[in-house]
């Protein structure tokens, strides 16, 4: 979506009171298969294993039903492999790197609009609000 398009779509509708924006793939660029073979090494799989198990698995976590320890131990148990807490901690934190690369037409345009900042599901997990 263009943003001239989505700004005039705000001026066009005065009486939007708020816009509730996906972070991943709208606010968020879509990371590459490298930054995801980071992760994946530590479970010793290949991109193509790991992204499928872990975005088929990841509900649970991102609603905060799972802590991150329990999330990427349950990851290394579904590919036959074991992790310490260093590695748990090593993935959790690459996980929310590899999706801090926002799409700067979209960020330009959120902060054209003076609505309170987007939350993420990380920064709530962590306390930290962007």
């Amino acid at each position: 979506m263009q943003t001239s398009a989505i700004s005039s779509r705000h001026s066009d509708n005065p009486d939007i009171k708020a816009v509730i924006l996906d972070y991943g793939l709208v606010l968020a660029l879509c990371p590459k298969p490298d930054e995801f073979g980071r992760m994946a090494q530590v479970f010793r799989v290949g991109f193509e294993s790991f992204y499928p198990l872990w975005e088929t698995s990841r509900d649970l976590y991102d609603r905060g039903d799972l802590s991150a320890e329990a999330y990427w131990q349950s990851l290394a148990v579904k590919t036959g492999t074991s992790i310490d807490s260093g590695q748990s901690r090593f993935c959790a934190s690459s996980k929310s790197e590899i999706w801090s690369n926002t799409d700067p037409a979209m960020i330009d345009w959120v902060r054209t609009t003076s609505w309170i900042p987007p939350l993420s599901n990380d920064a709530a997990r962590s306390g930290r609000h962007r």
